[in-house]
Parts: structure tokens; sequence; C-alpha cells
């Protein structure tokens, strides 16, 4: 009996450790701006567009902007889009992967994929889960989570 109960205490912490789980994003902070996309627009933030039902926010990485960052909930984001100057190394991302791999090429532009432990969200494609891409092009490095949604 004493099995059973501790297998059910155990279950349900697994599940709400789940659940509660906070997207973790403190490692990619050196972006030089940040695009959040919404299912819900925030009158108190600067609407960059919308596309249907979803409303685009763009952010500079300074400390008024972080604070206007605070006032979206979590659970209305869809997706997050990071832009990072040129010069970084495909090192200086992957290092905070779990695993990444190169997509292909399209035009000028290299693309990544791979998974983040740090994000919660994540498909299944080849047997292998996959939670962001990552683009690098001669003016930028593009990360998206869980995809580029603004285009490159």
């Amino acid at each position: 009996m004493k099995k059973l109960i501790a297998f059910f205490i155990v279950a349900i912490l697994l599940v709400s450790i789940k659940y509660f789980k906070i997207d973790d994003f403190s490692l990619f902070q050196t972006y030089d701006q940040l695009v959040i996309v919404t299912d819900k627009f925030y009158t108190n933030l600067n609407l960059e567009s919308q596309n249907g039902e979803q409303y685009y926010y763009t952010f500079e990485n300074n400390d008024k902007d972080k604070i206007m960052l605070e006032s979206i909930d979590k659970n209305d984001i869809e997706a997050y889009v990071f832009y990072y100057q040129p010069d970084k190394k495909l090192k200086d991302f992957s290092v905070y992967f779990d695993y990444i791999y190169q997509g292909g090429a399209v035009e000028n532009y290299d693309v990544y994929y791979g998974y983040y432990a740090g994000y919660n969200d994540f498909c299944n494609l080849k047997g292998k889960k996959v939670n962001f891409q990552l683009v690098h092009s001669d003016n930028c490095w593009i990360l998206g989570f869980p995809l580029i949604v603004t285009g490159y």
C-alpha cells in the first residue's frame, strides 16, 4: 500500500513540475531585439503588427522594455523571436542547446533546427524533439521558439 501511495505522489509531482515549468530564456539575454507573438491584444504595449489573431510586439534590450515585457502573461505567448548581431558564431548558441543540426541553406540564409530543454513546447520531427529554429544571414542571427514566425 505504501508503494502505491508513493507512486501516486511521485506521479503527481512529475506532472506538476511539467505543468508549472516556466520557459527559461535567461541564456539568450544578449539579444538586440525581441519580438513576442501573442494571441491577446495588450493595450499597454506598442503593437508592431497584427496578422489575424496574432499580435506582434517588438522590444529592445533595455531596462524600460524589459519592464514592459513582464506585463505579458506567459500563457498568451505563441512565439519568441530573438535578433542578434551577425558577428556571433554558431558555437555561441550551440553550447546552450541539447542538440542542433543544419537544416539547409535558403538563398543567403543558413537554417538550423534543434532542441532546447529550457523551452516547454516542441514537436517531433523524424523522431527527434524540435523546438527552435536558428537562421544566420549576413545581417543578423535570428532565433525563434518554436519557429521564426516573423520571416527572415
